[in-house]
């Protein structure tokens, strides 16, 4: 198995349930564009992983306004 694919298992099988919904949620919508992911895309994916892995994220619907 190659590294990426080892890595990403291990990374997957860390999260809770609520953001493997989330990732699922990603990967639907990655799976569905037509468009390949560029290079800057995919450096901001990476960093995103990372401050995943640092629990400095928060769930969109947690986080969005609803008194707009």
């Amino acid at each position: 198995m190659s590294m990426i694919k080892e890595e990403l298992l291990q990374t997957v099988a860390s999260l809770s349930k609520p953001e493997l919904e989330e990732l699922f949620d990603h990967i639907r919508w990655l799976l569905a564009e037509k468009e390949p992911i560029g290079e800057d895309e995919r450096k901001e994916l990476h960093e995103g992983l990372e401050e995943i892995k640092r629990g400095e994220c928060w769930r969109w619907r947690d986080i969005k306004r609803t008194d707009v």
